[in-house]
Formats: structure tokens, sequence, C-alpha cells
């Protein structure tokens, strides 16, 4: 069979060293395509990198020389680079080498990117980076680990000081060196340690970088995944069959459909889970759905985040990589929280930032400024609900986090229960949690039966839809909120366990006006007026509109609270004085400090 330079995308060095190799490893495929998606010149590559190790040694060089050159420079595919060309164009003008790599890459999944350019990267990577089956073997040595110049550079003394025993299977030391990637971020991130250049103890700056955007892009697909296809195979066809593999929208279903899925698998996604919490540059779904918002809103963050993307010398990891989910959540809040209507990109970056909130609540690891605030904390207050983890799946399914709140209203001798820290980073938790039912699975799992009866249609409704929520007060979580507390009032929640719950969120509330949405909206503008100067948090602003509210009904205001304020206080004084009634203190010891720190204290008896 005669082949041509046009067989192997131009590159006379594959034709000319790799001839016979074709003829008597490839021909079945060159003469009869398994799949006919893909055209010659890719089933031809696929077949040279699937045969690597029992090709000729001329062969085998120019197959792995011309990879490395394509990932230093990407122009050097013309069929890449001739349906890619809008997109380098629009997105990539004036860019070169190792710099278009990373352009493209960013890119790539854009919704306006022409299809033909993602299948030719998709393609490419597949090649280059990550091969779906053990297309780079061990004995060409570490030169052929993965092709890539910089990670060979940047990786090779740590492998073999760190990942020895490994080197002889690809999947086994991309485990190791990413175990040991994330040893560092937990180190950093969650422990708060300064690591010095020279240490010993982790792999080094460079090698965390370039290991970083090799996971970066085996998160973009299964297909840069093997181990994790394999595993996840059946949950894949149960969960998501129709979801595109790119984009890390495939990781991005697995990831919402955790607690369905099959034991081994979940251990692995769960590892993707805590993998891109430490460092936000790896999750490909938020960078993707919050760019413009993180681009303008965060941009201290996403100059981070492009500062790794650039592979620039002088970046670092060291408690930042975990920021930018941070900045995001409370821009988001502040979004819904304003006047004007959630536009359609930020809707995209709220959908996935809920989901990390979901996932940061079900589990406290997922969160590493909460670990880092509050490991005292939970150590102190939550060592119970630290014993609770399910052996089945290995999460603790909301229960750190919800005793946590538990703590959160809680005094003793007139200080809080948590410490400053902590309670400040609950503060802010509860504020998102306001959002959505979602993330408060304990209630809605306490209360089931409850909403089921009596607050179904709040239920149903979605977080936000055709109005902002300023505009429907009683949107989202609100108003099952609402619902519950009004049908405590009525004596018709009757279960200990969901009163519990209502309690709990009416503790919450009493501690903090900005954790009741329904009165912190309500009172927006004599917070604004009234309470200006009052700083947020501890329950000072609240106490500002009792105070103001007291001397009102004195006659002594000099200024009176607005009508909607006032009914909205009104209403709180009087569920805080049921609840009040209905908590029985264990001791009198509790009793007296209870009935002191009572705001309602004159209405309890």
């Amino acid at each position: 069979m005669q082949f041509t330079f046009d067989s192997f995308d131009l590159n006379p060095n594959i034709a000319q060293n790799c001839m016979a190799d074709l003829s008597i490893h490839c021909a079945g495929v060159i003469e009869s395509p398994k799949d006919d998606s893909k055209n010659k010149t890719e089933q031809q590559m696929h077949c040279l990198a699937d045969k690597l190790e029992k090709l000729t040694h001329d062969c085998r060089e120019a197959f792995v020389d011309h990879m490395q050159q394509l990932n230093e420079d990407i122009t050097l595919s013309p069929a890449l680079v001739k349906k890619c060309t809008d997109l380098i164009e629009k997105k990539c003008h004036g860019i070169n080498g190792l710099a278009l790599n990373d352009c493209i890459f960013t890119h790539i999944y854009d919704p306006e990117s022409p299809q033909e350019c993602k299948h030719a990267y998709e393609f490419f990577e597949l090649m280059s980076k990550y091969p779906s089956s053990p297309v780079i073997s061990f004995t060409l040595e570490f030169k052929s680990w993965d092709i890539t110049p910089e990670l060979q550079d940047a990786c090779e003394a740590d492998a073999e000081r760190l990942c020895a025993r490994s080197r002889d299977n690809m999947t086994n030391l991309i485990t190791c060196m990413s175990k040991h990637r994330m040893d560092f971020l937990i180190s950093t991130e969650v422990l708060n340690e300064t690591i010095p250049e020279s240490s010993s103890r982790f792999m080094s700056q460079a090698c965390i970088r370039e290991m970083g955007e090799l996971r970066k892009r085996m998160l973009s697909t299964t297909k840069l995944d093997p181990e994790l296809a394999k595993t996840c195979e059946k949950d894949i066809e149960e969960h998501c069959i129709d979801v595109v593999d790119e984009a890390g929208q495939v990781i991005e279903c697995l990831r919402r459909n955790s607690n369905n899925l099959r034991p081994k698998c979940h251990a692995l996604v769960f590892e993707a889970e805590m993998e891109t919490a430490m460092d936000n540059d790896l999750d490909y779904a938020l960078i993707n759905s919050c760019y413009e918002v993180a681009r303008t809103s965060c941009p201290m963050e996403f100059n981070r985040h492009k500062i790794a993307m650039k592979r620039e010398e002088n970046a670092r990891l060291k408690d930042t990589a975990s920021k930018l989910i941070d900045c995001l959540s409370a821009y988001v809040f502040q979004a819904i929280s304003k006047s004007d209507k959630l536009n359609p990109v930020d809707e995209k970056c709220f959908s996935v930032v809920l989901e990390r909130a979901r996932e940061r609540l079900d589990d406290y690891r997922l969160d590493p400024s909460l670990t880092r605030s509050c490991d005292k904390d939970i150590k102190k207050h939550c060592s119970k609900e630290l014993e609770m983890k399910d052996k089945k799946v290995g999460n603790f399914h909301g229960q750190v986090m919800h005793c946590l709140r538990m703590q959160y209203s809680k005094e003793k001798d007139g200080k809080p229960l948590l410490e400053d820290q902590c309670r400040e980073h609950v503060h802010k938790d509860l504020v998102m949690y306001t959002l959505t039912n979602e993330l408060d699975p304990i209630l809605a799992d306490s209360c089931h039966h409850e909403i089921k009866n009596y607050c179904d249609a709040e239920a149903a409704m979605v977080p936000f839809g055709d109005k902002a929520p300023h505009e429907n007060p009683n949107s989202g979580s609100r108003n099952v909120a609402e619902c519950l507390k009004a049908k405590m009032l009525e004596g018709l929640i009757t279960s200990n366990r969901c009163r519990s719950e209502v309690l709990r969120l009416v503790g919450e509330g009493e501690s903090d006006v900005v954790t009741d949405p329904v009165l912190f909206t309500a009172c927006a503008s004599d917070l604004n007026i009234l309470c200006s100067k009052v700083p947020a948090g501890k329950g000072r602003q609240m106490n500002c509109l009792l105070s103001h509210f007291d001397a009102e009904a004195s006659g002594l205001a000099f200024q009176n609270l607005s009508p909607s304020c006032r009914s909205t206080l009104k209403s709180r004084k009087d569920l805080w004085a049921y609840a009040a009634r209905i908590e029985a203190p264990e001791s009198i010891s509790e009793m007296i400090a209870f009935v002191s720190q009572s705001r309602v204290r004159n209405s309890i008896f």
C-alpha cells in the first residue's frame, strides 16, 4: 500500500520512517476504517500510538519527536490550524508557541467555536496528552511518559524521587503524582503552611504547575482519563448518557449525581471534587461558566488563573488556589439580591456556583476556607458528626456543616460558642444557603412530610424565575422556610425533628438579619438610613432595628421604621417568643442564661 505525506499531517519524518510499520500493524485500519466519524489520518495516528511498543526504533522515535514538536508549536499541525482558523483569529490573534496551545484550550468549548475545531483539538489532545490506551510505554524511558516537554523537564526528578515504584504503569504514575500534588495543596490551602522552594517533602513548584495543566486536560473529557472512563462506565450510561463529553460536562454530570454513583466511581469523582476545590483553576465547568463574571468581578482571583495558564515562573499555589469560588459565591449572592434581573451570563454562573455550594455543604472537606477557619470548632463541637461518615461512599451528608449551623446562634457566658473566624465563615455560608432549598438537605429531609402536606406549592418554586428574588421575597428556599415557620406558629409542626430544624432557622435569623432574607428585604432601606453606621455581624444590625422598633413603640423614635419593616419585625418578634416558649432548657442555670440572652425575654412568660 502506498502512503503519502498527506496521511501524516504533512510530517515527512513519520512518512519516511513509518511506512513499513503501517503496512505491518495498521493495514487493516487503513483499508477498512472502524470508525467512520474519524478520517484516515486519525485512524493511522491512533494505530501507530496503540502499537507504539511494537514499532521499529526509527518509527517510534519519529512519532514521539513529532508529538513533542506539536506540543511546542501547535501550528505544525496544518489540519488543526485550518479547522481552528476562525477561533485563532478571533480569540488568539498574535499568540504563538505554548501560549497558543493554552489560548485554544481556554476557548475551545466556547459556544461559538466551530465543531470541526473542537473535534480536531480533541484528537490532538488525545494523541499528545494522555491517550485512552497505553499509547506511551515506559519501555521508551521517561522522555515519552507524556510527550509534553515542559512536564518531562519539570517532573522527571520528582517522579523518580516520589513515585519510583509506579513508573512501570502510566495510570499508577499519574495517580501517584496527582496524590503528591494534592498533598501540597492540602498543606497550603487547608493547613495554611508556607512551603519553601527547597522543601523535599513535596514535588517542585514547576512540577506542581505542569501536573496541574495535565490534570486540567484530563478533567475536561473522560477521553483523556481512561481510569475514570472505565470505572464510571456504567454510571455514565445511567446518568450521563446524553451528555457531550467535552468542556468537563461528563465529570460535572457525575458530580451532580454523586450520591447515586457506585462506590468506586464515587471515590474517583470525590477525588476530582477535592482537587478542583483545592485548585479552582482545574474546575473546567466553573471557569467556563463564570469566565466573564470572574474576569470583571473577581480580577485578583482571575489574574491568578491567567498566571497559572501562562506558566509564568512566579506562579505560586499559596492559599489562593481555592479563592475564586469564594469570590464568585459572594458575587452571585450580591447579583440576585440587587434590583436587576439575572442576565444569562450570571444565570449560567449561578448554576455552577450553586452546585459547588451544595457539594461543600454535603462534605465540609470540599471547602478549604471553612476547614481552615473552623478546624478547632469542628473538633470541639462536632466530634460525633465526624464519626458519622458514610462508610459506603465516604462523605458526611451535610452533618458537619449542620453541626456548625446549630452552634452558630448559641452563646455561653455571653460569648458565641464558635470562634470569630469560624462564625464569620458560617455566616457567609448561611447567607448563601437562603438561596435555595437544595442547600438545606437536612431541613428538607427532617420536614419532608410537613413540606409535602403544607408547603408543597412553595417547594416547587425555582430559586429564581422570570423575576429577580427581590421582586418576590418568598421565592426560592425562603417561601418554604416562611411556610414552615407559619405552620409552626399555628401548632401544625408536631414532629420534634422537623420542629428542631425550623427552630434552628429561627435562631439563625434572630442572630443576624442577613440570614433572614424576608426580614432583610423588608428592612433594607431602614438599615441603610437608620443603621448605616452599624457593622454587620454578631446581631448588631438586628439590635439596631429592634432598638428603633422599641423606641417607636414607646413614642421616643426620632424617625419611624418603614411599614414593611415594622410589620415584618413584629411578626418576627412573635415567632421568637413562640420559639422561646417551646425550647425548654435542661437546667435552671441554662434557663437563666437562656432568658437573659433572648431578644424577647419580656414575652417568654
